[in-house]
């Protein structure tokens, strides 16, 4: 038996499940086939023969019911629980994963496929609600490329915001991440100008600096650049020399605008950040007597575009 132009299409219907993985089931089946030749021999050949029409006829009918058959119960029995066991949701490190499972249904027409994932970072310890709503997402009008990506401030925002509450922005200055050729160090000696009676309350101690954004740092999207305007918290402390105690000595809230450049490669997203407008200081609380913040200003932009600055890019995150 030989059967020539055999045609078949099959339709689906792509949804979701409550899990947000893909669902696909069979919609609707069409298949043709052209022509079956038989060829009989053997003894009664002469008389199947007779009925040689017939018999093609009928097996072109077999067939062509049993394909559909076959591709449905191929839906069924292997796509679905393939589709099943698509991950939605991905482990980043120790603080966060990252949820990408589906939002709704694929949309789907002759010209596009489009499929809307969540792209929400969620901590390990629970899977709790932003305090923010993901924007629209608007693709360019024209359709040019085959595949089109496309990733709002929503998802880095949620990050910031998991980061955040796990503590992980929060960092320390010491004296011993300053370069010995600096001219200035953490030291209580080394403000005469800034706090004249730093050095006398507090001779020959090590200074440390604590800081920590107010608030989740939160991205907006622009043409071509991502900014941010975070409010940090600096909390300065002397350190008594051979041992643990510290003593409390100001609190400065710091304010500035940080440009971001985002690159994308084949398995990772990666960011670097540069100083988009100077810092700006607002003395929150002191336990000394006079600060010259104009200058302390200064020095802070000093130290952040030597130290902060490439401590942040130094760790920027791989997702």
């Amino acid at each position: 038996m030989k059967v020539d132009d055999i045609c078949i299409s099959a339709f689906l219907n792509l949804g979701k499940d409550q899990s947000g993985r893909l669902t696909a089931s069979m919609a609707h089946c069409n298949n043709s086939i052209g022509h079956i030749s038989i060829d009989i021999s053997g003894k009664l050949s002469w008389i199947l023969n007779l009925f040689h029409e017939r018999i093609e006829n009928k097996f072109k009918n077999i067939l062509e019911q049993k394909i559909c058959e076959m591709v449905e119960k191929a839906t069924t029995s292997r796509l679905e629980p393939y589709l099943q066991t698509l991950p939605v949701i991905s482990m980043i490190d120790q603080v966060a994963s990252i949820d990408y499972s589906l939002i709704g249904a694929p949309q789907v027409n002759s010209q596009v496929l489009d499929t809307p994932f969540k792209g929400e970072f969620f901590g390990q310890n629970g899977h709790s609600r932003a305090p923010f709503e993901a924007p629209p997402i608007r693709l360019p009008e024209k359709h040019d490329y085959m595949v089109y990506f496309a990733i709002s401030e929503y998802v880095f925002n949620t990050a910031s915001w998991v980061y955040h509450q796990a503590g992980y922005m929060n960092f320390t200055i010491q004296n011993q991440h300053i370069s010995p050729d600096s001219p200035i160090h953490l030291h209580t000696s080394s403000f005469p100008a800034l706090v004249p009676q730093l050095a006398r309350m507090y001779p020959n101690m090590e200074l440390e600096l604590e800081m920590s954004p107010e608030s989740a740092p939160l991205l907006m999207f622009t043409p071509g650049n991502v900014t941010l305007m975070p409010a940090i918290d600096v909390q300065a402390f002397a350190l008594k020399p051979n041992s643990s105690d510290r003593k409390p000595l100001f609190q400065l809230r710091v304010t500035t605008s940080i440009s971001a450049t985002i690159n994308v490669s084949s398995d990772r997203i990666v960011g670097s950040v540069t100083p988009g407008s100077k810092l700006k200081l607002e003395l929150k609380h002191s336990n000394i007597n006079f600060i010259d913040v104009e200058l302390m200003e200064v020095i802070l932009n000093y130290y952040a575009l030597h130290t902060i600055y490439p401590s942040l890019n130094g760790k920027n995150s791989c997702y």
